[in-house]
């Protein structure tokens, strides 16, 4: 069974120097066949480690607003990632004065197959509205992660329905 560990709130970041790396702490307990997602905002992202790991990129879909600001969520995965306190790393291609950034950590999850599928939708809230998806999980011992990217933080679970 997958089982809930923790989340983590990388933090939105704004102004100030422009920097292209970024960095904050994530524990992951110490159960067995544990999993690490990350989320950051921008079309840039280039990478993004966990205590120096690459972790591997889902693809998520870019989408627009009514205004025409475009906006991109990206989410990494890790399988087994080391026990303990440690970094998350997440590294653009272009230097930038701002983001978003979060992270959620669970364990029982397969050691052998990683997500096949990741998806994101837009919402413009200047106009309302609620942010909605719909998938097919075909595959036993599966679990969904909800990220949600606003405008001042990143948010996991909160008021998901499955």
């Amino acid at each position: 069974m997958i089982t809930y560990d923790t989340t983590v709130d990388g933090s939105f970041v704004t102004g100030g120097p422009a920097y292209t790396s970024y960095s904050y702490s994530h524990t992951i307990a110490s159960q067995n066949k544990r999993g690490l997602t990350v989320f950051a905002d921008g079309f840039s992202v280039s990478g993004i480690t966990y205590n120096g790991d690459a972790m591997t990129d889902l693809g998520i879909d870019t989408s627009a607003d009514a205004n025409s600001e475009f906006v991109k969520l990206s989410a990494y995965f890790l399988l087994n990632p080391d026990i303990g306190t440690h970094d998350i790393e997440i590294t653009w291609d272009t230097s930038r004065t701002s983001h978003l950034a979060g992270s959620i950590s669970f364990y029982g999850a397969s050691q052998t197959n990683q997500p096949v599928d990741a998806q994101s939708d837009f919402i413009d809230y200047d106009v309302g509205g609620a942010a909605s998806t719909s998938l097919t999980i075909d595959q036993d011992d599966c679990i969904y992660i909800g990220g949600l990217l606003t405008n001042a933080s990143t948010a996991f679970a909160d008021g998901e329905t499955v």
